[in-house]
């Protein structure tokens, strides 16, 4: 599950899984959290097809949405956008699959009605 130990699946807005991707050569799945305001990497075992989580990190803002992989960029990119604290984050994917755990953050103006100001619940950033 791409739930922490402890957290149980709840269906109220904004606390689940909002958006799934498989890298291009299928060897890693990846998921943005928004109840936690995570990103989960998990690997695909190519023989069986079973999901292994790998790693989890901030998704450095509120309500991470739906998020793009770039590997046309060396090194492959994640860039996640944040609904609340209206950001877009974007991560370097490892040769391992997993993403790094400093973003480069940028932040939007305006866009979304119900903003959530710093300091929100995130780990800071160096």
């Amino acid at each position: 599950a791409a739930l922490p130990a402890g957290v149980a699946p709840c269906r109220a807005h904004h606390s689940g899984a909002s958006h799934i991707l498989c890298s291009p050569n299928g060897r890693n799945i990846y998921t943005s959290m928004r109840g936690n305001n995570t990103l989960v990497h998990f690997s695909v075992d190519p023989a069986t097809g079973k999901l292994t989580r790998q790693s989890e990190v901030a998704s450095a803002g509120v309500c991470p949405r739906n998020f793009h992989l770039d590997y046309a960029t060396s090194p492959p990119r994640l860039r996640v956008g944040n609904q609340d604290s209206q950001n877009v984050a974007e991560f370097a994917i490892q040769d391992d699959g997993s993403l790094s755990s400093v973003p480069t953050i940028v932040g939007l103006n305006g866009v979304c009605p119900n903003i959530v100001s710093a300091p929100y619940a995130v780990p800071p950033f160096v």
